[in-house]
């Protein structure tokens, strides 16, 4: 089992970097706020709570209730938040929970399940994407939160050509909609659509954010850069399956989480916001940063067994969230790959992996 998608063995380590952003980045208007929030547990989630907890070590007094299916899992895997007082629980499906009767000044909504075999399962995972949206907007409503914070996905813009800058909020991309492959794109994209309406409609102010690509600790293990850090921390070989063309950009997930947070109360409402790094770099290109960055000797192979993936374009413009909201890509690419690195040590299988 990796380490990478594991338990969090070591809150320090996590937590470093985030305790000096927020340092240099301080948030005071979360000071005080109560929050509800769904896919706590999932990566993005679970670095937006690691955020909270370094906030009210700083005296900010946030409280989140969480939405899980099952939060004794996820405490057991975490147990550095077995303990926070400021962090409770309601255990149910985004699409059909009971309601939490209680106040709430800020929603996020991060529930989406991204894995292969949520994919593979188009319609259960669109009707869980447009469902829990609903649910979630009516639990914002219910509980009189004037924001809500929706994390949609830069898969919104579908397949764009290279862009100088990267790919802008103004960008119209277009889907197939008979092709369930393009079911997470346009799930993503009815989500903000859903969101919008509601918001004008029901006087909420909405927020949204598109998230791209990210390094840190906890990825899931089926995205690429997980799966090249893991090869080369294990024994220092990686194999790219498909041809390595594809061009990604990874944002630090302690970048990812402050960023999140600042939009959430700072964001203007009925805008949506890239989230992401603005460094293009091919698959192929990732690989030997990861060994320049290691300082291993480059041992990457291409094989190009499998077909180019989707989405070969995936780099956010994100002017509009630096200018508008003063946030940075302030942890480099090496710091994170080393920080990823560090969880995977001691992890030797005897086997050689292949990767995206």
């Amino acid at each position: 089992m990796s380490i990478l998608a594991d338990t969090l063995r070591d809150p320090d380590l996590a937590t470093e970097q985030l305790g000096r952003l927020l340092d240099a980045y301080p948030l005071a208007q979360m000071s005080g706020k109560r929050v509800f929030m769904t896919g706590a547990t999932g990566f993005i989630g679970s670095w937006l709570l690691r955020a909270v907890a370094q906030l009210n070590l700083r005296g900010s007094r946030v409280s989140v209730h969480a939405l899980s299916r099952d939060p004794a899992r996820f405490l057991a895997r975490h147990p550095y938040f077995a303990g926070a007082d400021w962090l409770s629980f309601t255990k149910g499906d985004v699409r059909d929970y009971t309601l939490v009767r209680r106040r709430f000044d800020l929603v996020i909504h991060g529930a989406t399940d991204t894995s292969p075999d949520a994919a593979a399962r188009a319609l259960e995972l669109f009707e869980t994407m447009i469902g829990g949206t609903q649910r979630v907007l009516r639990q914002a409503r219910a509980s009189g939160a004037g924001r809500v914070l929706v994390l949609s996905s830069g898969a919104i813009y579908g397949e764009r050509p290279a862009a100088p800058g990267g790919i802008d909020e103004r960008s119209a991309g277009a889907f197939d909609p008979s092709d369930p492959a393009d079911v997470y794109g346009e799930g993503k994209r009815a989500m903000e659509m859903q969101a919008s309406c509601y918001g004008r409609e029901h006087g909420i102010e909405t927020v949204i954010a598109r998230c791209f690509a990210f390094a840190g600790h906890g990825l899931p293990r089926h995205l690429a850069i997980a799966q090249l850090v893991e090869g080369a921390a294990d024994n220092g070989r990686i194999v790219i399956r498909g041809d390595g063309k594809a061009v990604r950009s990874y944002l630090d997930a302690s970048d990812l989480a402050v960023w999140l947070l600042a939009l959430a109360v700072k964001g203007r409402a009925g805008a949506a916001y890239n989230v992401g790094a603005s460094e293009a770099l091919s698959i192929e290109q990732l690989a030997a940063r990861i060994c320049s960055a290691l300082g291993i000797e480059p041992r990457v192979e291409v094989r190009g067994e499998i077909p180019t993936q989707r989405r070969l374009f995936y780099v956010p413009d994100i002017s509009r969230i630096c200018n508008e909201l003063g946030v940075s890509v302030w942890t480099d690419l090496d710091t994170s790959i080393r920080r990823m690195a560090a969880h995977c040590r001691g992890m030797h299988p005897n086997n050689t992996r292949g990767h995206q």
